[in-house]
């Protein structure tokens, strides 16, 4: 199971709020993962999901 706490956006190029907000909850909704195992043990393991979607020109910004 994803723990919600856990996930982080660590690229972000400039794209509305509502979008990575939507890509947040998407990732929460993917259920069971398999668990990693080491020699035959369960452990935590990280994975990093892209989320490529299109967006509006209009919509990106260009400065902070």
């Amino acid at each position: 199971m994803i723990d919600p706490n856990s996930i982080k956006v660590i690229r972000n190029r400039s794209v509305p709020d509502d979008y990575m907000n939507a890509a947040i909850e998407a990732i929460k909704s993917l259920g069971k993962f398999e668990p990693g195992k080491m020699s035959g043990t369960p452990v935590n393991v990280t994975y990093t999901i892209s989320v490529i979607y299109p967006v509006p020109a209009k919509f990106i910004k260009t400065s902070e």
